[in-house]
């Protein structure tokens, strides 16, 4: 029978476990790999009872797992011992008497003659404890020594003082550079917040109803570039100054003053209203107040408005990733892959566009109503994707009317409100977009940028090409009974394939919105119309960014 890891280890010196194999053989002892397969196997219990919630049966069955490996490893080395000794043909083994077997048997340790004394450990000399005090310590004491002429310690110490000031040098510049790279964090945090309120801004400003204090469209746009701008420079100098150091920007304060308009070049900051209700989200309360109450299609129907502001971070997607990963680096290389989103509102409305209904093939059906969308700009950033929707583009909004009368149809609709969802779906397509076949028809035309809005023409949907595939990247659910109780539903949400996985990467930025308010005495939004809290912001930095020999390379 063989001994036990536990058997090897009360065996506490490599000499009792080969004199053992003296007497007994090998096959006495277990194999290393049966003592590694033990330490897997007891290993795999912990994990068990660490999963059934038994803690200290989980660190038991870790101890001895950890045992065992420890008397695999010790065999090994044994083992080895033994074999070099075979291979040199070492005959200086000790012959075993009936003297020493019974030695052995009785648990005594049986005495070598000559036995080889073990070489003594080479210990490394303790560390000097002035390399532990600050500089200024040791200054004063190199001073010290040099005043009563011991030239020799005051040299040695010198040169730990040295070492001691570059090291203190290195933590205070390290300390700096976390401090700066951790406010500049801060305010970025500002930008990506301000980026997504003026978006919004932007899209549903209602310029027909402007207010006083309301910035326009065009001033919206412009302050979105600005901070989208300045969130680029923040996370530049974010860069340089965790690579080349804190010399390598020079950050200054740029306050700012003047008018709420930004007409000077200020950041302006989006902000709630003191009315809003705790809890509230900034963007649904905004957009609620800039939303003409009045708005409607002119025929006593509602309109129920999806728009896709963008989607984000799709280089993270897992299935888009493994979609690129089966092409050639040829064919992907510096390409922007396509996206199509399909919209799926599970209620029997109309387009409010019937050109526009026509144009896009729409499949409506009795009980649903299927609208298509479109990035308006495709670019492709080393191995990141950007995608742009443009406010006026008709691949990016679109609208459906809700009737709102007393008719049964109308009545319907705000039942099934209750328990019916907006699904949108992603795909990654090879079919070019609408914008994309545009440009091929005629390439003279060029697609304006979203902040200077699109073209009015309504392209039509191209005709599906042959081998043309498509694969879903993820989909979103939004429930529609919360435009029962407020005008608009806004936010970025994450791709997933299901609602009980995880998302697979990527997110999608939504508003979803109903004019006027479908049910006044379940409405619990904004009632007024005003626009959202205006102010300079005040905490605006300047950057001047130099290269590594300290030459201004850009002023900003």
């Amino acid at each position: 029978e063989q001994l036990s890891a536990e058997e090897l280890e009360a065996m506490e010196k490599d000499e009792e476990i080969l004199e053992f194999i003296q007497v007994m053989g090998r096959s006495a002892l277990p194999t290393v790999e049966q003592l590694q397969e033990v330490a897997m196997q007891q290993q795999k219990q912990a994990l068990d009872f660490k999963a059934a919630g038994n803690i200290n049966m989980a660190k038991v069955s870790l101890l001895d797992s950890k045992r065992s490996k420890a008397q695999a490893e010790r065999l090994a080395f044994i083992f080895q011992r033994l074999d070099n000794v075979e291979e040199n043909g070492n005959t200086n083994q000790v012959a075993f008497s009936s003297q020493d077997l019974e030695a052995l048997i009785e648990g005594k340790s049986i005495q070598k003659e000559n036995p080889v004394p073990a070489k003594a450990k080479t210990q490394a000399p303790p560390p000097d404890p002035w390399l532990s005090k600050p500089s200024a310590e040791i200054k004063q004491e190199v001073l010290r020594l040099k005043n009563e002429k011991q030239v020799k310690e005051a040299t040695r110490l010198l040169q730990i003082f040295k070492q001691v000031l570059q090291k203190e040098k290195q933590q205070e510049e390290a300390e700096k550079c976390r401090k700066l790279a951790e406010g500049l964090s801060k305010r970025l945090e500002t930008c990506v917040a301000q980026i997504r309120l003026w978006q919004y801004y932007t899209w549903f400003c209602d310029a027909g109803n402007m207010q006083e204090g309301q910035l326009s469209s065009q001033q919206a746009q412009e302050q979105y570039t600005r901070w989208t701008d300045y969130a680029r420079k923040c996370q530049q100098a974010i860069h340089s100054i965790q690579k080349n150091g804190s010399a390598s920007v020079t950050i200054s304060s740029a306050k700012q003053g003047g008018d709420h308009d930004g007409s000077n070049g200020a950041l302006l900051v989006l902000k709630g209203k003191e009315s809003d209700k705790e809890g509230d989200d900034v963007v649904v309360s905004m957009v609620e107040r800039m939303m003409n109450s009045s708005s409607h299609s002119g025929d006593g129907s509602g309109l129920l408005e999806v728009a896709v502001l963008g989607i984000f971070k799709m280089h993270e997607n897992e299935k888009l990733q493994k979609v690129l990963s089966k092409q050639k680096d040829d064919e992907s290389k510096g390409i922007c892959p396509n996206l199509r989103i399909e919209c799926k509102v599970n209620l029997p409305l109309q387009n409010a566009d019937p050109q526009n209904d026509q144009s896009h093939q729409h499949e409506q059906s009795p009980s649903a109503a299927h609208l298509f969308f479109y990035p308006t700009v495709s670019q492709r950033q080393g191995s990141t994707f950007q995608y742009i929707f443009g406010p006026s583009s008709q691949h990016s909004r679109q609208k459906l009317l809700v009737p709102r009368d007393d008719s049964k149809q109308s009545k319907t609709i705000l039942r099934r409100m209750e328990t019916k969802s907006v699904q949108l779906s992603v795909y990654y397509t090879t079919q070019a977009s609408p914008m994309q076949q545009q440009g091929k028809d005629n390439p003279k035309s060029s697609i304006s940028s979203w902040l200077f809005g699109a073209s009015h023409e309504t392209p039509k949907e191209p005709a599906k090409p042959d081998g043309d595939s498509s694969v879903l990247l993820g989909k979103v659910s939004v429930d529609m009974r919360h435009l029962l109780s407020r005008n608009c539903v806004a936010g970025d949400y994450p791709l997933e394939l299901s609602s009980h996985e995880k998302p697979v990467g990527g997110s999608i930025r939504l508003g979803l919105c109903i004019r006027p308010c479908l049910d006044l005495e379940r409405y619990e939004g904004c009632r007024e119309i005003e626009p959202p809290a205006i102010m300079v912001y005040q905490e605006q930095l300047s950057f001047e960014f130099h290269d590594t020999a300290g030459v201004t390379a850009a002023t900003t």
